[in-house]
């Protein structure tokens, strides 16, 4: 008895195979790692550097984080960070 092919649910693949592109610990295996250690410099820049808070919305995560310059002759230079990872 011949077994039943999986269907296709986009182009030529099936949902399987979508899974297994799209898993991120088959290209990065020590992802938590990374992260881990993203969170750790993130919470190091902000202790360090003192962001200022700008919301821009109503929801828990419509805000960044400006970082003022206090090198001299700046003035109150605003530069944004990306948005970085949050506990």
């Amino acid at each position: 008895m011949a077994e039943r092919a999986e269907p296709k649910v986009f182009l030529d693949y099936t949902q399987a195979e979508l899974d297994r592109a799209y898993d991120q610990l088959a290209y990065a295996p020590d992802r938590d790692a990374i992260l881990a250690r993203q969170l750790q410099h993130s919470e190091a820049a902000r202790a360090r550097f003192k962001p200022e808070i700008v919301r821009y919305g109503d929801g828990p995560l419509e805000d960044m984080e400006v970082f003022c310059s206090s090198m001299a002759g700046s003035g109150r230079a605003r530069a944004t960070a990306p948005p970085a990872i949050r506990p």
